[in-house]
């Protein structure tokens, strides 16, 4: 008895040294809290502790925990066992969490974050009306992704449903590796950024349970405040273009005459320019989302730079007045015209996406009904902005003939 329960010891101390110290003593606070006054934890304590409430996602997780005990007849999870449970969570968070659940379609897929998404947002005291509509709109999606229509072109990886929705909906993606997480039951569900409403809330087109569907675009900052917005304005282009000057890290969303939500984020402070800028700082660039009826995010893909255009004066017909992201003029990714009546969404290849439209076999072109702006609350013209010399409006001329020689390509969907 004496050897195997040394031989057990040193198996564990084997284990844990595999694991960061950090990451060792997040572990031995989880297992402490599974286990309580105990040695080992059962299904029970896993229920009481975590904040899922479905009964077949807490089946799931205590049977795939009972899967590294060691013998075929465990009812509890000891700490050796937990040790291994989180170091292959660790090596392999997708493998762990579809082997999990068995994801083998989308339907499974559904059933787990509808029911998780459910409890999330309860805790964030969010109404259950909100959470249907989140729901609702991640479903969208996945119907879309099972049809093959959410990317410009498809990858052989994206037939995978869990795999696209890891690229399109990335907070969804995280919520289901959280709830497989070993460590789950430590978790505070709370939404990294506030909105800060300068107009109605109710007016507003971003509220706090869409921009969780934003994820990381939001991550610069923990604060948002809406810097303009064309129910509260008017649908005035000046008024619009003065609120984004020399701002960084801007959000515009924008709802049709339809009912549809969709926009786009950029990380570079705006100015003047009837051709493309921006940059892709490590996949930290612009993105163009759709929130409703389907949601979709979609970052740089790396195959152009054509992030941001903002062109307002413009009389030679060629560069339309008005906001774009991604793809080429007058086949924008996004673009909202300096009416702010107008727009059009193409597919394209500066971030793979499809048209953020509903129908994306259909109509390119959408009717405005509302526009509004957040930035980071503490946004100002400090950060640093990289232009180039053409980037100036006194520069049409010399940027029209090297247009003509070849030269200056800002507008076109070049590969880079």
């Amino acid at each position: 008895m004496g050897n195997a329960n040394a031989s057990k010891q040193h198996d564990c101390e084997r284990l844990a040294a595999r694991l960061q110290r950090k990451k060792l003593l997040e572990v031995e606070q989880v297992f402490r809290k599974l286990c309580g006054t105990k040695d080992a934890f059962n299904a029970e304590d896993l229920g009481a502790k975590s904040f899922v409430s479905d009964a077949n996602i807490l089946t799931c997780l205590f049977d795939r925990y009972l899967g590294f005990c060691e013998g075929g007849s465990a009812s509890v999870v000891d700490w050796q066992a937990f040790l291994k449970i989180c170091i292959s969570f660790e090596d392999h968070p997708e493998g762990f969490l579809k082997g999990t659940f068995t994801f083998t379609d989308a339907s499974r897929i559904e059933s787990v974050l509808r029911s998780s998404l459910a409890d999330f947002f309860a805790l964030l005291h969010v109404d259950v009306d909100s959470s249907r509509d989140v729901f609702s709109a991640v479903h969208s999606t996945i119907e879309l992704i099972s049809a093959g229509k959410v990317f410009m072109t498809n990858a052989s990886s994206d037939s995978d449903v869990l795999t696209a929705l890891r690229k399109v909906v990335p907070s969804a993606y995280q919520l289901l590796l959280t709830v497989a997480s070993p460590t789950m039951v430590t978790v505070q569900p709370s939404l990294p950024f506030n909105l800060r409403h300068t107009y109605p809330v109710e007016s507003a087109l971003l509220t706090k349970e869409r921009a969780w569907l934003l994820g990381d675009i939001l991550s610069a900052s923990d604060s948002w405040s809406q810097v303009y917005s064309s129910e509260k304005q008017g649908k005035a282009w000046a008024t619009f273009v003065a609120a984004i000057l020399d701002k960084a890290d801007t959000v515009l969303v924008a709802r049709d005459t339809a009912g549809s939500l969709f926009g786009a984020f950029a990380p570079c402070c705006w100015h003047k320019s009837a051709s493309f800028y921006g940059k892709d700082d490590n996949g930290y660039s612009s993105a163009v989302f759709s929130l409703w009826p389907s949601t979709r995010l979609y970052t740089c893909s790396g195959y152009n730079t054509n992030f941001q255009y903002l062109a307002s004066g413009c009389t030679s017909g060629i560069n339309p007045n008005g906001i774009g992201f991604g793809g080429q003029v007058n086949h924008f990714a996004f673009f909202v015209d300096a009416s702010l009546d107008s727009g059009h969404s193409y597919p394209s290849a500066t971030f793979n996406n499809a048209s953020l439209l509903p129908d994306l076999s259909s109509k390119m072109d959408f009717g405005i009904d509302a526009v509004e702006v957040w930035c980071p609350t503490s946004s100002s013209s400090d950060k640093e902005k990289k232009k180039g010399v053409l980037s100036n409006d006194q520069y049409n001329t010399e940027k029209q003939l090297l247009q003509f020689a070849g030269v200056y390509k800002g507008h076109h969907e070049q590969r880079r």
